[in-house]
């Protein structure tokens, strides 16, 4: 098994919030050679060790709901997310919570945990994402003209990258007869 160098903040907040830096350490690396291998079902055994070794690290957080989140564990997920954001007030995970949320056959939830989401809060590509999960949540519950009016709204021309390209998809989806 090859060993995943840390990124030096990840290794730097497990030094620093962690009573056992080094066997943190060795999971967080487990993790990442996990997520690296595409085995999620490992990357969250891993993941959950190091949350065990390091249960105030917000990386630790952020990966372990990503890790529950890749292996269909929508309410762990969210629940690790929100610990992460509300630890760190970083709004790039709200559109994966509120998926979460939707997947959990709740997307009025989703609809409103995204209520407050401004542009100006996220990176462009979360901003496509967070509206595209409005558009599915919209859609979930009987809405698809007004799903149709936000994905509409992104003026997306030529897409940049996964984000616009899904918006995309799912805009032909709506409009499809």
């Amino acid at each position: 098994m090859q060993k995943t160098p840390l990124p030096r903040a990840l290794d730097t907040e497990l030094e620093r919030t962690s009573k056992r830096p080094d066997e943190a350490r060795r999971w967080a690396r487990a993790l990442l050679d996990a997520r690296e291998a595409g085995d999620d079902a490992a990357a969250y055994r891993a993941a959950l060790r190091a949350k065990q070794a390091a249960p105030r690290s917000t990386r630790v957080r952020q990966m372990l709901g990503g890790a529950a989140f890749a292996l269909g564990k929508w309410h762990e997920a969210a629940q690790e997310l929100l610990a992460y954001r509300r630890l760190t007030d970083d709004r790039s995970v709200d559109p994966t919570i509120a998926e979460c949320y939707r997947r959990e056959q709740r997307p009025g939830r989703a609809l409103e945990f995204l209520a407050d989401l401004r542009r100006a809060d996220v990176a462009p590509a979360t901003w496509v994402r967070a509206q595209t999960v409005k558009a599915r949540a919209l859609a979930d519950n009987g809405r698809a003209e007004v799903a149709t009016s936000v994905l509409e709204s992104l003026r997306i021309v030529t897409p940049a990258g996964e984000a616009d390209r899904e918006a995309l998809a799912l805009l032909a989806e709506l409009r499809a007869p």
